[in-house]
């Protein structure tokens, strides 16, 4: 009976952790942002199911934080959303509805943070070679997959998205678009090194992960790409080279040599496809609104030091208008198009920051931004300590939550992880 629990379990943690790679589900159509992808909706019935099969649900102390933060919403949410309908007389921004909205919010970060706390759940008795095995499994079915979808586009796997725009060129898998493929590629590349290097030790393998990766990188076409390894070098080099006064001679080495690689590598194609988006308008655009929305949220973020929850809108675009005058008196061509929709919006709707931390910092203030990353920063240096691949995959993790993309379920799955090895490991917090 015993192995039969434990079997049950495995399956549905290996389900979710592989099916965290499909990011334009279907589901989208029936429940929306938490539908996005399988891992939500599947956490969400897991979840009901271990309260009534087991009658208990454990919460580690290590991320009651996240819940704090949950209910830190909610109420600056209720305080905000009364405050508004009594000086408006409106319980809409636009056309955003904010009682619903506040709503949304909650429900769409319990799904999150509710995928660490179904799988630490479950896997109480797992091995770490089961634990990683699905990651394993993931990185190959996303390789695969992308090698059939470079023969099917521009019209890949068409029946599989939900929101995703056709005909389109580029290599995205199970996303709506190519930048979105980054984060999981480089997520799951880097668990699947760990484990063939560190539990199964398969140098077959090892060279199989670390081919397939130059391969996507060869024939992708997200320019995230470059920036999240960017970024992730960067910091992985700093926080490895302790002497401050040799960092700087000590980086310009290994990125020269890296970059001469990679100029290497992409000449033909690569480079010359980067270069013509990077001088359209359109793409600096792109990163004109990235940088000037998630700049806004943090100035709003300490306007509003506990945040404005669901009713952050309102004060969004007006912080939007203030500050716009220091892209518009540029004398470079940013292509602000599409800020200038955001403030000019009378819907309010798909007026976001490009950053899950920047967004969410709108919800609960820099209070709360800092209170979450003074907790997040347990995790990164305790697997600092541990091992440098999963330091790696942590702070990819970190980079891509704070400057391209939103709390995806790459972060909560490493959360998970974090639980898991403190709950077989005596290494200490710090």
């Amino acid at each position: 009976m015993e192995y039969k629990k434990i079997k049950i379990s495995y399956i549905l943690y290996f389900m979710l952790v592989v099916f965290s790679v499909y990011q334009d589900s279907l589901l989208y159509k029936y429940f929306s942002d938490i539908g996005f992808s399988p891992i939500y909706i599947g956490g969400l019935f897991l979840i009901i199911f271990i309260c009534i099969k087991y009658k208990t649900l454990k919460i580690p102390k290590e991320i009651r934080y996240l819940y704090i933060l949950l209910i830190w919403i909610g109420l600056i949410s209720i305080f905000y959303c009364i405050g508004y309908v009594i000086l408006q007389k409106s319980i809409y921004i636009g056309q955003v509805n904010i009682l619903q909205k506040s709503f949304n919010i909650m429900l769409t970060w319990f799904c999150l943070i509710n995928v660490p706390t179904v799988l630490y759940n479950i896997s109480n008795d797992f091995s770490e070679k089961q634990v990683f095995f699905p990651f394993q499994i993931g990185y190959l079915f996303m390789m695969i997959f992308s090698m059939l979808e470079l023969k099917s586009s521009p019209y890949a796997f068409e029946f599989l998205h939900e929101t995703a725009i056709f005909p389109y060129w580029r290599i995205r898998l199970l996303t709506t678009e190519s930048s979105y493929t980054t984060l999981p590629v480089c997520f799951f590349f880097v668990l699947s090194l760990y484990y063939s290097k560190y539990i199964i030790n398969n140098k077959l393998l090892i060279y199989l992960n670390i081919s397939l990766f130059i391969y996507f990188i060869s024939i992708t076409g997200a320019k995230s790409m470059a920036g999240l390894l960017g970024c992730i070098f960067i910091l992985w080099y700093f926080y490895n080279v302790r002497n401050f006064k040799k960092k700087l001679v000590k980086v310009i080495v290994p990125v020269t040599i890296i970059m001469g690689l990679v100029l290497i590598i992409y000449l033909d194609d690569f480079i010359l496809r980067i270069g013509s988006d990077l001088s359209s308008s359109q793409t600096s655009g792109t990163y004109a609104t990235r940088l000037y929305t998630l700049f806004v949220s943090f100035i709003q973020g300490i306007k509003n030091p506990l945040g404005c929850g669901s009713t952050y809108l309102y004060y969004f675009q007006q912080n939007l208008k203030e500050y716009f005058y220091i892209l518009k008196n540029s004398s470079f061509d940013l292509g602000l198009n599409e800020l200038i929709g955001f403030i000019s919006s009378e819907t309010g709707k798909s007026v976001t920051v490009k950053s899950g931390l920047g967004q969410y910092n709108l919800y609960w203030g820099i209070l709360g931004t800092v209170y979450f990353l003074w907790n997040f920063r347990r995790l990164i240096n305790y697997f600092y300590k541990k091992n440098q691949l999963l330091f790696i995959s942590a702070l990819s993790c970190l980079v891509s939550f704070t400057l391209f993309y939103g709390f995806g379920s790459e972060t909560m799955l490493m959360i998970f992880l974090y639980l898991y090895y403190l709950r077989h490991d005596k290494l200490p917090l710090t």
